[in-house]
């Protein structure tokens, strides 16, 4: 797995390889980071804050796990990943 990077030129640029390397990610930054790292990911509900870093992570983790649903459902060209007949 070639890992999943974030973020544009104005704001983050992050790789994480697995969900435990965002987890330390997280652990390591302030929750303003967390949400802002969030906060970048097109097509995301922005987050003002989270409970705690391990929700960020898990919600940082969700939305990179499922882009083209969030393309999809801004209006954008890629369609969603549809399961086999």
């Amino acid at each position: 797995m070639d890992g999943v990077r974030l973020g544009t030129a104005h704001t983050h640029n992050e790789s994480f390889e697995t969900l435990a390397a965002l987890t330390d990610w997280c652990a390591d930054h302030a929750g303003p980071e967390c949400a802002g790292l969030f906060n970048s990911i097109f097509g995301v509900k922005p987050a003002a804050r989270f409970e705690n870093r391990d929700i960020a992570a898990s919600r940082i983790w969700k939305a990179i796990a499922q882009p083209a649903d969030r393309t999809a459902r801004a209006g954008g060209d890629e369609r969603p990943a549809t399961r086999g007949p």
